[in-house]
């Protein structure tokens, strides 16, 4: 939040301070699903087939939290507004977002471990498809959905 709130200068508004307990029920509810939810795939294209589904929803719930001004987590807020300061749209700032944080998580495990850890093709997929999701949902879906809900947008 606080480099969006750097991005944003006096665009940062306080209500937006609300992310931070919103990052905290986001976390309970992604342990209880966790828990709850064991889906363990077997075969490489199970996993790809959950990693899909997986990338679909992210992208999808991000878009509309952020579309409707609902409060967003954190990451998507910042994603978000890394969009708007480069007039390109949320789904690039997830795109770079996302880069961003690959880059740094291979940074830091090499300087500490020597060795690249947690970045699997999974994570590669992610980077890459997360942002285009969001991209295109919002192509098709943020003005109208927003125009349902009664937000003014501008186009």
């Amino acid at each position: 939040m606080l480099i969006e709130s750097i991005l944003k200068g006096k665009e940062f508004k306080l209500y937006e301070l609300l992310q931070i307990p919103m990052s905290l029920v986001t976390s309970v509810f992604i342990n209880i699903f966790d828990q709850y939810l064991n889906i363990v795939p077997d075969t490489l294209e199970q996993k790809l087939l959950v990693l899909f589904f997986a990338i679909v929803v992210t992208g999808i719930g991000a878009a509309t939290m952020v579309n409707m001004k609902l409060v967003p987590n954190p990451a998507d807020a910042l994603a978000a507004t890394i969009g708007d300061k480069l007039g390109k749209g949320m789904g690039i700032g997830k795109n770079v977002f996302d880069v961003t944080c690959f880059c740094t998580s291979g940074i830091i495990g090499l300087v500490f471990t020597r060795h690249i850890i947690g970045l699997g093709i999974g994570t590669v997929l992610a980077v890459i498809f997360t942002g285009r999701v969001i991209a295109v949902y919002n192509y098709f879906l943020k003005h109208p959905m927003q125009n349902l809900a009664g937000i003014t947008t501008e186009l």
